[in-house]
């Protein structure tokens, strides 16, 4: 199976990007909204916010909270499922 590859994306906050934050899996639903618009394939995985690792919704929110309420824009890296791959 080939690996998962990395997209880094820059998506605004407001309206918020369409991700499901559980503990374990932070991911893009690709329900609409900024990240759909920004053509971030469903099921895409969080593994980075403004180039801090983070592995869980914790982690997210902590970075994104360090950033500051005045940011209104924030680059995601992403790790994009291959075809095939499961979630």
């Amino acid at each position: 199976p080939s690996s998962p590859s990395l997209l880094s994306q820059s998506l605004p906050l407001s309206p918020p990007p369409c991700l499901s934050l559980t503990p374990s899996v932070c991911a893009c639903t690709g329900a609409g909204g900024p990240a759909a618009d920004a053509g971030v394939p469903a099921g895409s995985k969080i593994v980075a916010v403004a180039g801090v690792s983070v592995s869980s919704k914790a982690d997210i929110i902590a970075q994104l909270r360090a950033l500051g309420a005045d940011v209104t824009e924030v680059q995601f890296t992403l790790q994009v499922r291959s075809e095939g791959e499961k979630r």
